[in-house]
């Protein structure tokens, strides 16, 4: 094949765009629009934070939640920020993708992940032996 024929995506997406307006096509009228972020993978993590560590580690885990330790002190967010730091470290993410859903003033947290599968999650934070439990 040459260069010549083959369609660029732009020509495809219009060719289809044209297609849809027929007649007899049997979708005419049908539009979903599906919002991108529900293609997205994510995470939700049970966690139990303790500020004002000595240094930032994950514990274990205990009652169905992961432990972690940070340094930072829980004022101002920086405990949260430290949190999302580490497990944004651990699992190989970027710090945009953590967020803490809920419990920003509390210990016991619900921190989503994107991007990382929960099995993955776990064995990065606890060991290659989280999945056991």
């Amino acid at each position: 094949m040459t260069a010549a024929t083959i369609a660029s995506p732009a020509r495809v997406a219009e060719a289809v765009r044209r297609d849809r307006f027929k007649p007899d096509c049997p979708c005419r009228g049908v539009w979903v629009r599906i919002p991108p972020r529900a293609f997205v993978l994510h995470t939700d993590l049970h966690v139990r934070l303790q500020p004002r560590a000595r240094r930032d580690e994950v514990v274990g885990e205990r009652a169905g939640s992961i432990v972690i330790r940070v340094s930072a002190p829980p004022v101002d967010g920086k405990a949260n920020a430290a949190l999302c730091a580490l497990v944004a470290r651990a699992a190989g993410v970027a710090r945009s993708r953590v967020s803490v859903v809920r419990g920003q003033t509390a210990r016991e947290k619900l921190v989503r992940v994107e991007g990382v599968e929960p099995a993955a999650l776990r064995r990065a934070l606890l060991g290659p032996d989280a999945d056991q439990g």
